[in-house]
């Protein structure tokens, strides 16, 4: 069995290349926030208002085991920038799991910024984004620091490079497969321990 699992900031392409990544692997693909808001019943808005403390990442938590439980195949998952380390640590620590943390320039990320409204639809305001570019670069450093926490629990690291989407993941995918990783035949069913 083999999970990727791509992770950290919003915009850096965690779904974009995700997705391709998958297509190029021939591997079903999960969005951890579409798949935690048809388990809610909410957008990610709306639980994050609902929420207090480490209840938003909590949720995330439980979307990922119902991910897992639901989906025992490979799989590649873009996971939902979080906080708490010790919510996704069950899942990282998963054999045949591989995490990898995407990163590239804050100006490269700025380029993929989406403006969305509370529903998470994009909203089309390319004059906003340009004369807010300063404080949105600003806000890209910030969640660098503020997703540490997870970043520095993740030896993987793959630099986008401002790379398509295309690119990325053909890139990805060769690193993948040079380290071994790739799809493969079941050994054991993976047992995620709640107590973690």
């Amino acid at each position: 069995m083999m999970n990727i699992l791509l992770f950290l900031i919003p915009c850096v392409g965690k779904n974009t290349i995700g997705r391709k990544l998958a297509e190029f692997m021939n591997l079903p693909f999960f969005n951890q926030q579409e798949e935690m808001e048809k388990l809610k019943g909410k957008t990610s808005w709306e639980l994050s208002r609902s929420t207090y403390g480490d209840g938003y990442d909590r949720n995330k938590r439980e979307t990922m085991e119902h991910i897992f439980k639901t989906h025992p195949e490979d799989k590649v998952i873009a996971v939902q920038p979080l906080y708490y380390y010790t919510m996704v640590r069950p899942f990282v620590l998963c054999p045949d799991t591989i995490s990898i943390v995407l990163e590239d320039s804050p100006e490269h990320i700025f380029e993929r910024v989406i403006i969305v409204d509370e529903k998470n639809n994009p909203v089309d305001r390319p004059e906003w984004k340009t004369a807010h570019k300063s404080y949105l670069i600003r806000e890209i450093k910030k969640d660098f620091t503020f997703y540490n926490n997870v970043r520095k629990h993740i030896e993987r690291r793959f630099n986008v490079n401002n790379d398509s989407p295309e690119e990325a993941a053909l890139r990805l995918k060769e690193l993948i497969e040079e380290e071994g990783g790739g799809p493969k035949e079941p050994e054991a069913e993976i047992r995620l321990d709640p107590g973690i």
